[in-house]
């Protein structure tokens, strides 16, 4: 990375028989880390694995005080994927678990009913809830989760049109347009 938002990049290549090839490049960065390198003092990128957010800090100027990370993994982990993902042990710190209350009630909404209506989930032992739904003409749904009937208080993926594999988030109102899908199209399955 050059540190710049702009450059110019030069590419020759001469061949045994004598063939010579030249090529320019200009590129202009208009987000991903040149850019925001220059505007912002925290970058967010996605976890591979669950598509959900891990923030690297970047400091304008030296701390007054010595930082202290609150998550260190063992000497030869690597930091590709988030904390959630990572199953590794750690040399300092632990994740944070969150139980929740166990008299809070889980609803989904869907696009089988276009958003309208709120089902309760049957909560089935400590960390499993289910619903059954129908697939409609389409054969596909999106959906997302609330808490308490309350959309402020939604759980969703961390991409648009996620399956299982991603990352919940939540709950809160940041939602925006994230839902899981349900695809029946790719094993076939009937309408209904």
């Amino acid at each position: 990375d050059s540190r710049r938002t702009c450059d110019v990049i030069g590419v020759s290549s001469f061949g045994f028989g004598g063939s010579n090839g030249r090529a320019d490049f200009w590129g202009r960065s208009t987000d991903g880390f040149a850019q925001i390198r220059e505007t912002s003092d925290y970058v967010e990128v996605s976890c591979p694995l669950c598509l959900g957010p891990i923030g690297v800090a970047i400091p304008r100027e030296a701390p007054a005080v010595k930082h202290r990370c609150s998550l260190v993994r063992e000497d030869r982990a690597v930091y590709e994927y988030c904390s959630t993902c990572y199953t590794g042990a750690y040399k300092s710190g632990r994740t944070p678990k969150d139980a929740g209350r166990p008299d809070q009630r889980i609803y989904i909404l869907g696009t089988w009913d276009a958003w309208s209506s709120m089902e309760e989930l049957h909560k089935q032992d400590q960390d499993t809830f289910t619903c059954t739904i129908t697939l409609g003409d389409t054969r596909w749904e999106r959906f997302y989760f609330v808490l308490d009937r309350n959309r402020q208080l939604a759980f969703y993926p961390a991409g648009n049109k996620c399956d299982a594999s991603a990352r919940v988030m939540g709950p809160d109102n940041k939602r925006a347009a994230r839902t899981w899908l349900i695809d029946g199209r790719n094993d076939r399955s009937a309408q209904g």
